[in-house]
């Protein structure tokens, strides 16, 4: 078949193999060429280009993005290089926006001079004719589906028994990152980096309370550490709101239904899983009282819990002792001196001290420190000679610097322990909030459950 049209470009001819199918997505108006009458087959597409035809072929498909004037500017301007969009692909770049056919290639940039690759090409495609109503997404299509826990597959670790008369719900930091631009900011719950990682994340956190509770720890879909860190405010709720929130709120839904069985419990996490613990706390426990009169406490470690936070949920309070359960703990471990600012303490940020559990600015020494534990450059937990974490003594202190919002420690050489990174300034010990004060975090744990099972 010779294709509908006609060869309108000099550097095309009616023997080249693609030549019918120009003239083709020419004749509907899909594509152009460029002034004097040439195509540049042999060109890379840009992503305004791909966002220009595809937004043209929603005219074939039958899909409206309707959009109006002031929509076209407020979707473009929620990017940072939205002056870089040329301007005969803005209207087109807006539709594929407000559609969802094509997103950011991250949060806050388009990246509209990018060329695009053969896997972003078939990505569109299949967005736009699912969109259309053209065909039905598969099933395991995860940006329509929330995770199913009911499949043990998707839980980090289940306990073999519960012996313990106490659960431990357990969310790990953000252990996934993109290797290259092309990467999805959020991955999929099968994501080997990130289900990999987080099994080493585990090891150095969540077994602080192997011998308080039964932990449950699900995996679950996450954006990369990078992005999440360079956001705030509400781009941030809307990245998290998504896949994030709907795993986590899915599989503590499904924890308490299905296996926790009326147990109190203790929830833990740091970082990324501490925040959305946050989400836990504020929305799911508002709405269901009675699980939460069942919490023991929670450890929001390595992130923080602000004033203006609990101001906001008035069914939730910040620790004051050791003893006190139904609460939350926080803090953010760094240096005295920082190169730059420590993205997770946030304003108004709240401290308790993990060695006295108080909250003053009463230095507690190493000396008075039960125990950390060291790791080696993979994040893996250096063993001793048993085979079993090596128990550190008198190696960090700790002081709460409630101006700061930050629990100081001094004792630990920042050359080794808190070199920055892409995410974090030389004097942050983020990755050490539970390796530091290991010890302390599992006697703490054991007693807030002893006091809370006595009175209930």
């Amino acid at each position: 078949p010779e294709g509908i049209g006609e060869n309108e470009f000099s550097d095309l001819s009616d023997a080249d193999w693609f030549c019918r199918y120009i003239k083709t997505v020419v004749s509907y108006d899909l594509m152009s060429g460029f002034q004097g009458g040439i195509f540049r087959p042999d060109e890379k597409l840009t992503r305004e280009q791909a966002m220009t035809v595809a937004a043209r072929a929603m005219s074939i498909t039958g899909l409206d993005a309707g959009l109006s004037d002031n929509e076209t500017s407020s979707l473009l301007l929620a990017f940072s290089d939205a002056s870089e969009v040329s301007a005969y692909a803005m209207n087109g770049a807006a539709a594929c926006l407000k559609t969802g056919i094509i997103t950011g290639r991250t949060v806050k940039t388009l990246a509209p001079q990018d060329t695009v690759t053969r896997a972003e090409t078939a990505v569109i495609m299949y967005r736009l004719l699912v969109k259309s109503g053209l065909i039905n997404p598969p099933e395991s299509d995860s940006e329509n589906i929330t995770s199913d826990y009911s499949k043990t597959d998707n839980w980090l670790t289940l306990p073999d028994t519960t012996d313990h008369d106490v659960d431990v719900f357990y969310l790990y930091p953000t252990t996934y990152y993109r290797l290259s631009s092309d990467d999805p900011v959020v991955c999929e719950i099968d994501n080997i980096l990130m289900r990999k990682n987080a099994v080493s994340a585990y090891k150095r956190q969540a077994t602080a309370f192997s011998t308080v509770g039964n932990i449950y720890a699900p995996y679950y879909r996450q954006p990369d550490a990078v992005t999440t860190l360079s956001i705030s405010g509400k781009e941030k709720d809307e990245l998290l709101g998504g896949a994030t929130k709907e795993d986590i709120f899915a599989a503590f839904d499904y924890y308490i239904k299905h296996y926790n069985n009326g147990r109190p419990y203790i929830l833990a996490g740091h970082s990324l899983g501490s925040n959305m613990l946050l989400y836990l706390l504020s929305e799911y426990m508002q709405e269901h009282p009675d699980v939460y009169a069942r919490m023991v406490a929670a450890y929001v470690i390595g992130y923080s819990v602000t004033e203006d936070y609990l101001a906001e949920n008035p069914h939730l309070k910040f620790a004051e002792s050791a003893n006190d359960t139904g609460v939350i703990i926080s803090y953010n471990t760094q240096a005295e001196m920082v190169d730059g600012t420590n993205p997770v303490i946030l304003d108004g940020a709240l401290v308790i001290n993990p060695i006295t559990w108080t909250r003053d600015s009463t230095t507690a020494g190493a000396d008075k420190n039960l125990g950390s534990i060291m790791l080696n450059q993979d994040g893996s937990v250096v063993l001793d000679e048993n085979g079993e974490f090596k128990q550190v003594m008198n190696f960090a202190d700790a002081t709460v610097d409630s101006e700061k919002g930050a629990l100081i420690c001094s004792t630990v050489d920042v050359s080794t322990w808190g070199r920055g990174n892409a995410v974090f300034p030389n004097g942050v010990f983020h990755s050490f909030d539970y390796p530091f004060y290991y010890y302390n975090i599992r006697e703490n744990a054991a007693n807030r459950a002893e006091r809370f099972c006595e009175t209930k």
